[in-house]
């Protein structure tokens, strides 16, 4: 017997679920609710990565992609409530950032919220903190 995709639930997706917050019917690309796509890049600072090495662990992970989206950084995790689950950044700079954006189907400058499951919570191309303060509200109390 052999096991594929659906077996391993990697095709599972919860876009139509309570914590997706505004998928359109027409969405492209990786979406909240959906599964989030392991991928490796290499930083000129930092080396090689992977992303699901950043995963591991009991925490929800903000993937800031571009330079504008890691400059948002502050603003967004000031949202984050202090109980719960810990809020782990990771900051991909714009020259690195492109072969995550082409695997998760959004602009070089976008923040993408990871929940500890690794689902996406939401990902957002711009008021970083506006889109933080909708999920964190949606969460409720942790």
């Amino acid at each position: 017997m052999k096991r594929g995709d659906q077996e391993r639930q990697l095709t599972l997706s919860y876009r139509r679920g309570p914590l997706a917050l505004g998928v359109p019917d027409d969405a492209t690309g990786v979406q909240a609710g959906d599964r989030a796509p392991n991928v490796d890049w290499s930083d000129p600072e930092t080396g090689p990565q992977r992303l699901i090495d950043h995963l591991r662990g009991p925490h929800f992970t903000l993937l800031a992609l571009g330079d504008a989206a890691i400059d948002g950084l502050s603003e967004a995790t000031s949202q984050w409530p202090e109980a719960g689950a810990a809020l782990h950044p990771v900051a991909v700079p714009t020259t690195a950032a492109a072969h995550l954006a082409q695997a998760y189907g959004t602009t070089v400058s976008a923040q993408i919220l990871i929940r500890p499951d690794g689902y996406l919570a939401y990902a957002a191309n711009g008021d970083w903190a506006g889109a933080m303060a909708d999920f964190t509200s949606l969460a409720g109390p942790a």
